[in-house]
């Protein structure tokens, strides 16, 4: 009996220490380190954003633009602008010699916390004004999740386009996530508890292992399931966005940004690109699995840390390079044919479209 106490005793002084430390880390960040980087929902201030926004743009013919849509993947939270992967894009066109080009544009539009009903608002906010040859859509895993309808109140306002699409986002609620997250924060009232049950579902996702009842889980095997809401609508916006490119002769390319932390264990990920693959060959729209030319490399080099998944500036070069490589070509064939700007957009999707997939 005297052993059991003494166990309870140092049991409970155990976690009531650990509750302590946790507790106080959380209000100082003792031990948060580089784990994590703060992701800004700012967008970034480009020379071709300031210059649509303010009426400045002016569409020349001899021109290349090129949209860039997407999350905090390809808004590069941690990395320099000039080194986030539409500006790393953006430099190797403009230094490619068989491009007969005299500028190349790139409006980059990404934002941490758009998912696919940002990207459809964004887009066509900004298409007409823009008339982009090229749109690319990085499409992150979790796009399906988050709010993916317009309040009807928001729609029915006199709100410019503009305006909408930053109500909408500023709106834009979390009482939708999965059922799942929503029990197991509300058990998180221990510090201590979450704190442990966090870091191992981190250190498992990170080794491969997917926990039933995770978001991992969720993610993997139900996300893009024919019978989740956020997917049906998140194919609606696409479906949209790819029936109005196609009209105005836009080549949309859809690049599947990678997890760069998890390249040793990327088979659970591979499921849903297949899904992803599938629903854009239907439409024959040009599909790059981002993960591709990183296969074998490794993690700590390309990550911003071991449980954080965005890429360091190194990993935005190398996206970059990764769509470049696939991209170029089909300019470049273009140009040397000779075929007119205009021609060029009559063209764009149907040379895009077999060349890139």
């Amino acid at each position: 009996m005297k052993t059991f106490r003494q166990f309870v005793l140092i049991f409970a002084i155990f976690f009531a220490s650990g509750e302590a430390v946790v507790r106080l880390d959380k209000q100082f960040l003792f031990f948060h380190g580089s784990q994590f980087v703060e992701i800004s929902n700012d967008a970034r201030r480009s020379v071709e954003l300031e210059a649509v926004e303010h009426g400045r743009l002016t569409i020349s013919a001899n021109d290349l633009r090129i949209m860039v849509l997407g999350d905090s993947k390809f808004y590069g939270p941690g990395v320099e602008f000039d080194k986030i992967f539409s500006q790393q894009l953006k430099g190797m066109l403009a230094q490619d010699n068989r491009l007969r080009h005299d500028n190349v544009l790139v409006l980059d539009l990404s934002r941490g916390g758009y998912n696919t009903l940002m990207n459809r608002l964004t887009y066509f906010e900004y298409v007409d004004q823009f008339k982009p040859h090229v749109v690319i859509l990085g499409n992150n895993y979790e796009d399906v999740y988050g709010n993916q309808d317009v309040p009807e109140a928001i729609s029915n306002s006199n709100l410019n386009p503009h305006e909408q699409t930053s109500k909408v986002f500023a709106e834009r609620p979390t009482d939708n996530m999965p059922l799942f997250q929503r029990v197991r924060d509300q058990l998180y009232h221990s510090s201590l508890l979450e704190f442990i049950m966090s870091g191992l579902n981190l250190e498992l996702k990170l080794h491969g292992v997917i926990v039933p009842g995770s978001v991992f889980h969720h993610l993997i095997y139900k996300s893009h399931r024919e019978d989740y809401p956020g997917w049906i609508k998140a194919q609606r916006h696409l479906r949209d966005m790819i029936a109005d490119c196609r009209q105005r002769g836009i080549a949309l390319i859809v690049y599947s940004v990678p997890e760069l932390n998890m390249l040793d264990n990327y088979a659970p990920y591979e499921m849903v690109d297949r899904k992803l693959a599938a629903f854009f060959a239907t439409y024959a729209v040009p599909y790059i699995s981002g993960v591709q030319p990183f296969r074998g490399m490794n993690s700590n080099e390309l990550a911003l840390s071991r449980y954080d998944g965005h890429a360091n500036d190194k990993g935005h070069y190398l996206m970059a390079r990764q769509v470049y490589a696939s991209l170029a070509p089909t300019l470049q064939r273009e140009y040397a044919a000779q075929i007119s700007p205009a021609g060029y957009r009559a063209e764009a999707w149907r040379s895009a479209g077999s060349a890139l997939q």
